[in-house]
């Protein structure tokens, strides 16, 4: 009996053993679990802060698109101001085409004077013509006529004085208008000039 006793009691003891034995076991791989857990939970914190690192990097993009979307709207700024600029430039094209328009017109103008001042020569040179045959009518009944020959003379001179004091009168209002006519025309060549270098600064402006 006693035998037994201390037999069940050894028997308990051998139990409570690997009790207490499989307790620690447990216990340090539950502790392993928890470190292994803690791990767990420094990977999440890590990762979280990794995920709000990304945040903050895509916060970072969204703004750097935002600033090359405003860079975008600047350039479209300078597009639309370059686009009027040429549009202004073409007005002043237009405006040194219409000059020269008129040029040309005046030139025209001042052919259509010189062809009339050719035919009131051609008119002038006839006369003379006349003159001289009229001359030559007078000194052939001059030759027939002795009596007031130096009286007709005079008259003859006189008229003649008078004829060449008007050509010269008309010759001096001819290059007079020439005058004022070539003083017109430099003076809008100087202009047409005086627009071709505002032009070309504005082509070097642009770096045309």
């Amino acid at each position: 009996m006693d035998q037994e006793l201390k037999d069940i009691l050894e028997r308990l003891e051998t139990s409570v053993g690997k009790l207490e034995n499989g307790q620690a076991q447990t216990n340090t791989k539950l502790d392993r679990i928890d470190k292994r857990f803690d791990a767990v939970d420094q990977k999440f914190i890590e990762v979280d802060k990794r995920f709000d690192a990304v945040d903050q990097k895509f916060i970072e993009v969204d703004k750097r698109f935002d600033a090359v979307d405003q860079k975008f709207i600047e350039v479209d700024k300078r597009f639309d101001a370059v686009d009027q600029k040429f549009i202004e430039v073409d007005k002043r094209f237009d405006a040194v085409d219409q000059k020269f328009i008129e040029v040309d017109k005046r030139f025209d103008a001042v052919d259509q004077k010189f062809v009339e001042v050719d035919k009131r020569f051609d008119a002038v040179d006839q006369k003379f013509v006349e003159v001289d045959k009229r001359l030559d009518a007078v000194d052939s009944r001059l030759e027939n006529l002795e009596t007031g020959q130096i009286e007709l003379k005079d008259m003859l001179k006189h008229s003649t004085t008078l004829l060449i004091e008007n050509f010269t009168s008309i010759r001096q209002d001819i290059r007079q208008r020439d005058t004022e006519m070539n003083a017109d025309i430099n003076l809008l060549f100087r202009k047409t000039e005086k627009n071709e270098r505002d032009i070309e600064k504005i082509k070097s402006k642009l770096k045309i």
